[in-house]
């Protein structure tokens, strides 16, 4: 395989996860700006079902965080916007996104996790959320997600 085409094909598996669609009560949101506001919305009834932070006589408790998990998918339309017409890249794409990838992520690394984590859910659901919600990214195929840092 040509270098060029290795290069490709790596740049179309990492556009694939950075792109990765939320599959959220069987709908799924592609990643693009005008799938934001739906998507929000209905992760907010799972993020105001968060109770708050109760308060100890005397000293006031450390914010706690709540962990929710999105089930994400590979986006396979996304990898191969990186290969243009090159057919035998694209069908390799796919047998590599259906075999599966591990991927490495930090918080601004995969475009929904990045979004959603700067939603002020708060303002959202007119209310007020007791405790900060950090999210989890989880595929839902073969693919694999390892989130970097602290």
């Amino acid at each position: 395989m040509a270098p060029t085409d290795m290069a490709l094909i790596a740049s179309a598996v990492v556009q694939a996860g950075r792109c990765a669609a939320v599959v959220y009560d069987g709908v799924e949101y592609e990643c693009t700006p005008d799938n934001q506001e739906p998507l929000s919305a209905a992760i907010l009834r799972e993020v105001q079902q968060v109770e708050p932070t109760t308060e100890r006589k005397g000293k006031a408790t450390e914010e706690e965080v709540v962990n929710l998990t999105l089930p994400i998918k590979a986006s396979q339309l996304a990898g191969e916007s990186v290969l243009g017409k090159r057919k035998d890249l694209k069908t390799m794409l796919s047998d590599i996104l259906a075999e599966g990838v591990e991927y490495f992520y930090t918080t601004t690394d995969i475009g929904w996790h990045w979004s959603l984590e700067c939603v002020n859910w708060a303002t959202l659901g007119e209310g007020s959320v007791g405790r900060r919600v950090k999210f989890a990214l989880s595929f839902v195929d073969n693919s694999e997600a390892n989130e970097l840092g602290p």
